[in-house]
């Protein structure tokens, strides 16, 4: 049902301690060769998600977790799923910070601020969030596309 992929998480310098685009192939301080940090993940694309969410893309993902566009079965609406990736499901800090920030996040109601509707575990473990998805362009669109932005646009 899930398809497990290994992705590159960063490159890492073991020298100078910093980390790389993982384009890079030796530390362009040090000429140190990188090292992949890697991490083991699941991809929910194209699976039905704690048997209320039907994963229909990839929205991005990064260091702690994944966002996945989704339609809620029940309702009928699509909305982003926020996953935290296993292995930081395992840290008990990462856990109770990702659900008070979640518990906070549901209680806002705010036009400048995306509705959050639900979050909690999966049977499988797998710590989430729902929220509204929103149609519009990222900020790295917004920034190729207009340069340097003024703080009032900000």
């Amino acid at each position: 049902m899930k398809n497990a992929s290994t992705i590159v998480v960063e490159a890492y310098c073991p020298l100078c301690e910093r980390s790389f685009p993982e384009a890079l192939e030796q530390c362009p301080d040090d000429g140190a060769h990188l090292v992949r940090l890697t991490q083991q993940e699941v991809d929910l694309v194209g699976t039905t998600f704690d048997g209320r969410f039907e994963i229909l893309g990839l929205l991005g993902d990064g260091g702690m977790g994944a966002v996945y566009m989704a339609r809620e079965l029940k309702k009928d609406r699509e909305v982003a799923i926020k996953v935290i990736r296993t292995e930081l499901t395992n840290d008990i800090g990462v856990a109770k910070r990702f659900l008070r920030e979640a518990k906070v996040s549901s209680g806002l109601d705010h036009p400048n601020t995306v509705s959050v509707y639900d979050y909690g575990q999966t049977k499988d473990g797998i710590l989430f969030l729902s929220m509204e998805l929103l149609d519009g362009l990222t900020l790295e669109e917004v920034l190729a596309a207009e340069g340097r932005v003024s703080p009032a646009r900000v």
